[in-house]
């Protein structure tokens, strides 16, 4: 059998997107010899841009991400007046976690005791975004119930975006 008869027998066998992939392999090995030199030098600059402007920003995420401070259960600050309020802590939730991302975004996960009305939500949401400290564009919550998974679709959600909130129920998501 010769080289090119085994090479034949190799590629029938194969499925028809390890076909496609072979041939794009080939086609790229037989096309880029033709590829001006400066093109490929764009990409090489492109792709090295990038590379420090992603790095720079993990830098940055690192460097300005600090643990959350267990912040007292019974004041904040109004939104609209600068006096403090007492605000009282909401039954029947807890926080499964936080993250945050720079002065960005600010995500917490919360596993609610039952289904809340869209007024409980917003009282949670209103004493949740009352323990952040640090200021964020967004703050992101998200509510699941006992039977759900964090990260596999959340049963409802509630998020700021400066001082607009925002309330959605996706009962849909409920087993």
């Amino acid at each position: 059998m010769t080289v090119s008869e085994t090479i034949k027998n190799a590629f029938n066998q194969l499925k028809t997107w390890q076909k496609a992939l072979v041939v794009l392999v080939i086609f790229s090995l037989i096309v880029s010899p033709f590829i001006p030199e400066e093109e490929k030098n764009k990409e090489d600059e492109a792709t090295r841009k990038w590379n420090e402007r992603k790095q720079e920003v993990t830098r940055q995420v690192k460097k300005e991400e600090k643990p959350m401070e267990k912040a007292p259960e019974k004041s904040t600050v109004s939104e609209k007046e600068e006096t403090v309020v007492p605000l009282e802590k909401p039954a029947g939730f807890s926080i499964i976690n936080q993250t945050s991302m720079a002065n960005y975004k600010h995500t917490i996960n919360i596993r609610l005791e039952k289904k809340r009305t869209k007024e409980e939500l917003e009282k949670i949401a209103k004493y949740l975004k009352a323990q952040v400290k640090q200021k964020f564009e967004r703050v992101l919550m998200l509510y699941y119930l006992p039977d759900m998974l964090p990260g596999e679709g959340a049963w409802a959600t509630t998020h700021y975006e400066g001082e607009s909130l925002s309330v959605r129920i996706m009962d849909f998501m409920a087993n």
